[in-house]
């Protein structure tokens, strides 16, 4: 697990039998371009990776920058099987499409911590280019750990529903932990349950790409 700044110039083999490995970076507005492009050498080095975790400041412009060199500098992670990113922002969820899923031809698992889309940015922030394509042939389960079923919420679920044609299970965290914040108390089973139909009733009229997904819920 990586937990800091990177510098400006390091040295650093690969690390072809690496199977896991997680980035936490600091972002700071007064680093220099140098040091962006530092993580991506460094990310470049752990590629060979099967199970990967970043943190959300992976995914600020200023550090993926111009998405049109992507497909020339970005590099591909043949061997991740697995992708988690601590959290996320509703207008970061194009770009995790045009590099990490974009760039990971056989990723089977997806795991969103925390999804914040409560300030979306355009009504173009989820179209896409292209479809990755995991989404097309591998990617079989999406956790949304902590989901609240906010507008937002649900159009990037929408998003991954209407484009992984191999989407087995779609998981959310049980709505248990924000009914108790929201009412101050611990809620009934039944309200539980009543706050997870919501969700799915939010679900089911969308073009699901797999006729073979089930939505499940979490225990608290």
């Amino acid at each position: 697990m990586w937990f800091d700044y990177l510098p400006e110039e390091f040295i650093v083999d690969s690390f072809p039998c690496l199977v896991e490995a997680g980035i936490r970076y600091n972002f700071s507005e007064g680093y220099t371009k140098n040091r962006y492009e530092s993580l991506h050498k460094f990310v470049e080095k752990v590629s060979h990776v099967k199970h990967l975790m970043v943190s959300h400041t992976y995914f600020y412009p200023k550090i993926l920058d111009d998405l049109s060199v992507l497909p020339r500098s970005f590099h591909m992670f043949r061997n991740l099987v697995s992708f988690e990113v601590d959290i996320i922002y509703y207008w970061q969820i194009k770009l995790l499409f045009d590099t990490i899923l974009q760039f990971s031809p056989n990723l089977t698992s997806l795991v969103f911590r925390q999804l914040f889309a409560y300030d979306k940015v355009g009504e173009d922030a989820l179209s896409l280019n292209i479809v990755p394509r995991c989404l097309l042939l591998c990617l079989k389960s999406i956790e949304f750990q902590n989901f609240s079923g906010h507008p937002g919420e649900i159009e990037v679920v929408k998003l991954f529903l209407e484009n992984a044609r191999v989407l087995q299970t779609i998981t959310f965290g049980s709505s248990s932990h924000r009914l108790e914040c929201m009412n101050k108390k611990k809620p009934t089973a039944e309200e539980v349950e009543d706050a997870n139909h919501k969700i799915l009733e939010q679900l089911q009229p969308f073009s699901w790409a797999s006729a073979d997904c089930m939505v499940t819920f979490s225990s608290p």
